[in-house]
């Protein structure tokens, strides 16, 4: 005798679905999904270029390097008279950074590589989160499509393993996917609250769709005692390293950090940091190039295969509020860090678009085209990668044979003491201190010390000054805050002065880009003419500019023979 029953509507549509995709059954095996991420994610580390905004670079990398080695760069958001920089969001990656700088077999770029390394890594984690549980919750076609997106979106691979806020928040909506899709509420509160202390301001407005969760499963009491908790935790963790510790005194700003001043304040946000509604538009369709197109099909598809009793479901509503946040905010802030806060969502959306169509369409034709579309998105996001490396990275390559040159040299006797390696115009592609060696010894086994100089240019803007330096070699932590309470009186934050700037002929090395004259800056070659310097061109590497033609990075070698200074100039490119 067989006893049978009638399965629940839920599971025939269950069962009926995977009868009508055999794929749906296949799922690629753990390790092989951690293997794939971590050679993206360590691709990204090691070729992905460094961004050339303040945001990497003098906001994060400098103060990162002034904790491990004790000196670097400093901008407005480290000085105690602002303290809008958060050493409690670089701690971790102190932590690990000091570990490796500890080790005598580890250069400096290679503490940098590190660092990526780790920032890659929690990236990793919340990508494997996020498709284990779409896979769970939705399907497990779904979830190899976002792992797909993911994996060779040009945006994820530059963003993926940059240390700043905003790679940070986007990361942490990787795990706030995971937990919200699961249904873990307490996860997802910290998760967003974390971020949002830590910088990356825009995540608050996933706190909408945590709302409505709780409020449907009639926990919205639990949800407000939850938050009120996160927030007063890490608001009091961040208050009390920041503040207390680093800075000498108990201080809450008026505003988190420049990014909500961005918002709030207009009249401060410069124009470098922000830009037009096409330009985001642009950024994120050259990032994620089909993807973009797919994830804003997601909405209507979405809408026409849910029943009427599924449209209000936890999974609509998320999406929903995605797109929702992502048109009005673009519209009411524009702002770098916005953009890459949705990278998660994009690769989420589009991935529920590819499968809502493959669910739906009952033409084989058709699947046919989504598959080429798919191999179309991974070779145009592969293509740009490549690009981006080949066409961005010269300032990475001439920092790294800078590198080779200080320990190649034979004789340091007409070098100043410390070396004095400068940049004028090109300030602000400094990859960090990272890239700077402490010392050189050249074949005599003479050492001495290498210091970054920012010249004099047409820039009207202030350069980040130093760190205030201790006269003492060997560093303990306690050292640290003398540094990070320090108050440099001439920091130059909102003005330019000249006076402090150094001139070209002090110079030992010079990196420049070897523009044509524009009207705004000098050529290269005319610059040295003007100030009768000899100079002998040590590399060159391509830069695409946004010229016709492709420029060249230079780091040109001064060379003291004073004789022929007005006579040879080796320096002009052709």
């Amino acid at each position: 005798m067989i006893a049978m029953a009638k399965p629940n509507s839920a599971e025939s549509e269950e069962n009926d679905r995977v009868e009508n995709n055999h794929e749906d059954t296949w799922r690629p095996p753990g390790e092989l999904v951690i293997k794939s991420l971590l050679a993206v994610r360590l691709a990204s580390a090691i070729f992905g270029v460094i961004s050339y905004n303040n945001d990497e670079v003098f906001n994060n990398l400098e103060p990162l390097h002034m904790l491990i080695h004790g000196e670097g760069f400093q901008t407005l958001e480290y000085s105690p008279t602002y303290a809008k920089g958060s050493y409690f969001f670089l701690l971790p990656y102190y932590f690990w950074a000091y570990f490796f700088a500890s080790q005598a077999l580890f250069s400096k770029i290679a503490q940098l590589m590190m660092v990526r390394l780790l920032v890659g890594g929690f990236c990793l984690g919340g990508e494997y989160y996020a498709y284990t549980v779409i896979c769970k919750r939705f399907t497990i076609s779904a979830g190899r499509l976002f792992l797909f997106f993911s994996i060779f979106s040009a945006g994820m691979f530059q963003e993926s393993v940059k240390l700043s806020q905003s790679s940070f928040g986007m990361a942490c909506l990787f795990y706030f996917i995971g937990t919200y899709l699961s249904g873990k509420c307490t996860r997802s509160i910290a998760l967003i609250t974390l971020s949002t202390l830590a910088g990356c301001p825009f995540n608050v407005i996933f706190i909408a769709p945590l709302l409505c969760m709780c409020c449907m499963y009639g926990r919205g009491l639990y949800f407000f005692v939850v938050s009120i908790f996160a927030a007063l935790y890490f608001s009091g963790a961040q208050i009390t390293l920041n503040s207390y510790y680093y800075y000498g005194k108990f201080m809450f700003p008026d505003k988190p950090n420049l990014a909500v001043d961005k918002i709030f304040s207009p009249e401060i946000s410069s124009e470098a940091l922000t830009q037009t509604f096409w330009f985001y538009v642009y950024n994120i369709g050259s990032n994620w190039n089909i993807a973009s197109i797919f994830a804003l099909l997601s909405f209507p598809l979405l809408f026409l295969s849910r029943k009427p009793k599924e449209t209000h479901t936890p999974f609509s509503i998320l999406i929903y509020w995605t797109g929702f946040c992502f048109l009005v905010s673009l519209l009411v802030s524009k702002d770098v860090m916005l953009t890459t806060s949705f990278y998660p969502f994009i690769a989420f959306l589009a991935a529920v678009a590819c499968e809502l169509f493959l669910l739906g369409n009952k033409w084989e034709s058709l699947n046919r085209i989504l598959y080429w579309l798919l191999a179309i998105y991974a070779l145009l996001s592969g293509m740009r990668i490549i690009s981006l490396i080949q066409g961005y990275g010269a300032h990475i390559e001439i920092y790294k044979s800078f590198n080779k040159e200080m320990f190649v040299h034979q004789d340091f006797d007409s070098f100043n003491n410390p070396i004095r390696l400068c940049t004028g115009k090109e300030w602000h592609r400094f990859p960090s201190s990272f890239f700077i060696p402490d010392e050189a010894f050249d074949g005599l086994a003479q050492s001495r010390p290498i210091e970054m100089i920012f010249t004099e240019s047409n820039y009207y803007g202030p350069f980040p000054s130093k760190f205030f330096k201790l006269n003492r070699t060997v560093y303990i932590n306690d050292d640290r805050t003398e540094i990070t309470r320090h108050v440099e009186p001439d920091i130059r934050f909102f003005k330019t002065e000249n006076s402090t700037y150094d001139s070209m002929d002090s110079c030992d090395y010079f990196i420049d880009v070897d523009y044509p004259e524009n009207g705004k800056e000098q050529n290269l070659k005319e610059m040295v003419l003007s100030l009768a310097l000899f100079f002998l061109i040590i590399n060159l590497f391509d830069f695409a500019a946004r010229t016709v033609e492709a420029n060249r990075i230079t780091a040109c070698d001064e060379q003291t023979n004073i004789s022929n200074r007005l006579a040879h100039f080796s320096c002009s490119l052709r």
